[in-house]
């Protein structure tokens, strides 16, 4: 008993508030208060849209306030999109449609709790605050309310109808907008992208209205197995484009995805090294807090040494994206294997 209460309770929340915390610190303080960052754009986002030159500063929903702000948001990922910076952004994005996955298709269960069948507000919550900071809270409410299911367990499944609408909102509502914001480089379809989260909700909920949960019960385990395939697939492809030319360059590499830790006055470094150093802290953050709620899918020590070393070497070799969807791929194998009967055991 007591060592459940500490595996389940007492050591996720040291880990993940910690996380939460570090997000704070390296994210907001540093990363956009002490940064200035904000206002560095103001010089793009700011200025009069009559007068300005900016591709960014669009008229994006006709209120100049909200404008301003789409400006900002946008700037953030169009600073990224030169060669030096890409593979970061792209990495990024694999990684977390990864763990994205993971947050919508725990939500399309069967029986879940309230608070985990809400997938597009944690999405727009990452979207506002961060995927640095919102993945820790959310897999510390995963671990401790009590969602860690086994096979067997009333409910774990994700019926055909849920499986085909998760599919095709991750499919139409975040693959195809992230891949258009890399190919045109447009700050229309960036701020497109930016609602993604309620975009894959709405798109889920219109694909449940045509094919219904309640008529097609049986088990979509195969189509879920396939929408954590196409992120291996789609993150091993990123990270063997844009990591792979890297590891001959170990000094660029460091760079490009190790945060900076000293005492340097953020304050005096240039806008896109700010925004850099931001996606850093929010790559690492997201994905260590992920790593770690796998963890809490092991049912013995060696699975999770199994799990601990398959997620570092897949990582470097195929990306974090894949390393995630491939244990996921295997948890909902897990999960779906039938349990034999004490009869069917003897037998």
């Amino acid at each position: 008993m007591a060592f459940r209460l500490v595996t389940r309770f007492l050591l996720p929340v040291l880990v993940f508030l910690g996380l939460a915390a570090t997000a704070i610190n390296f994210l907001f303080l540093k990363g956009v208060t002490q940064s200035q960052v904000k206002e560095k754009l103001a010089i793009i986002c700011a200025s009069p849209l009559e007068v300005s030159s900016s591709p960014l500063r669009l008229a994006y929903t006709g209120h100049d306030e909200v404008d301003k702000t789409m400006c900002t948001v946008c700037s953030f990922f169009h600073a990224l999109m030169g060669p030096s910076h890409l593979p970061l952004l792209a990495e990024t994005l694999a990684g977390f449609s990864a763990s994205l996955a993971f947050i919508f298709a725990e939500a399309a269960r069967d029986q879940r709790p309230f608070f985990i069948a809400m997938p597009v507000v944690f999405g727009v919550l990452m979207q506002i605050l961060s995927f640095g900071f919102i993945m820790p809270l959310y897999s510390l409410l995963f671990i401790t309310a009590g969602t860690r299911v086994k096979s067997g367990t009333l409910g774990v499944k994700i019926n055909q109808a849920n499986a085909e609408a998760l599919l095709f909102a991750l499919l139409v509502g975040f693959v195809i907008p992230t891949v258009s914001m890399f190919l045109f480089e447009d700050a229309t379809v960036t701020a497109i992208w930016q609602f993604f989260p309620i975009i894959m909700g709405f798109l889920g909920f219109a694909h449940r209205l045509i094919r219904s949960p309640s008529r097609h019960t049986e088990s979509g385990y195969s189509t879920v197995l396939a929408m954590y395939a196409l992120v291996f697939v789609a993150s091993a492809a990123v990270h063997i484009r844009y990591v792979w030319p890297l590891f001959t360059k170990i000094d660029a590499l460091q760079h490009l995805f190790l945060p900076f830790v000293g005492s340097d006055d953020p304050a005096l470094a240039p806008a896109v090294e700010n925004i850099a150093e931001f996606f850093k802290w929010d790559f690492l953050l997201g994905v260590a807090s992920t790593f770690v709620l796998l963890l809490s899918f092991a049912e013995s020590l060696f699975q999770c040494i199994v799990i601990t070393v398959w997620c570092i070497a897949t990582t470097v070799v195929l990306g974090p994206g894949a390393a995630i969807s491939s244990v996921l791929m295997w948890r909902e194998e897990k999960l779906n294997k039938p349990v034999k009967t004490p009869r069917e055991k003897v037998q």
